[in-house]
C-alpha cells in the first residue's frame, strides 16, 4: 500500500506546445508529511507505507507562475471519502490561500481512480500544499497519489 508521488518535465500527450510541465526536481523541493512523519524522497519519486493525512509540499525556489495542477489518486480495496485541499503560498508568504477543496467517493465497485485537472491562474507562487484526508469519516485508510504535475 504505497502513496506514489510522480512527476514529468514534458508536456501531455495532445496538450498545447505551451502547455509545459515543470521539472519539480530542477526548480522545486518536495516533501511528503505522511501522519505527521516525513517521508524520505527515494530515486523513484516519493512514497508513505502508512495510513493517514497526506501533505504534500512543494517549495519552488524561486517564485513562478503555475496555470494547472493535475492530480490522480485512486482505491480499490475500500469504500471511503477522500477530502484534498489545495494551498498557494504567494508572494514569498505574504499571502496563502485555499485554491481547491474537493470530494471524491472511491467505491471497489465503481469508481476506483480520481483523475483531477485543475486550471489555475496564480503568479508569484512560493508554494504548493496538496492536502489529502484519506477518510474522512476517520477510518483508517492510506492516501494513493500516482500523479502529481504541475504546469505554468
Amino acid at each position: 500500500m504505497n502513496a506514489i508521488l510522480q512527476h514529468a518535465a514534458s508536456s501531455a500527450p495532445g496538450g498545447a506546445a505551451d502547455d509545459r510541465w515543470l521539472d519539480l526536481d530542477e526548480l522545486a523541493d518536495v516533501t511528503i508529511i505522511v501522519d505527521g512523519e516525513r517521508v524520505v524522497r527515494s530515486p523513484h519519486g516519493w512514497a508513505a507505507d502508512c495510513p493517514g493525512e497526506q501533505m504534500i509540499e512543494i517549495r519552488f525556489r524561486h517564485s513562478t507562475s503555475v496555470s494547472r495542477l493535475r492530480v490522480v489518486s485512486w482505491e480499490v480495496e475500500q469504500s471511503r471519502t477522500q477530502e484534498m485541499t489545495i494551498w498557494a503560498c504567494l508572494r514569498r508568504g505574504e499571502g496563502h490561500r485555499e485554491v481547491v477543496r474537493q470530494r471524491f467517493n472511491f467505491s471497489p465497485g465503481g469508481a476506483t481512480a480520481q483523475v483531477e485537472e485543475y486550471a489555475l491562474h496564480l503568479t508569484d507562487v512560493s508554494a504548493l500544499q496538496v492536502r489529502i484526508v484519506p477518510c474522512i469519516d476517520g477510518r483508517r485508510a492510506v492516501a494513493r497519489v500516482s500523479e502529481l504535475r504541475v504546469g505554468a
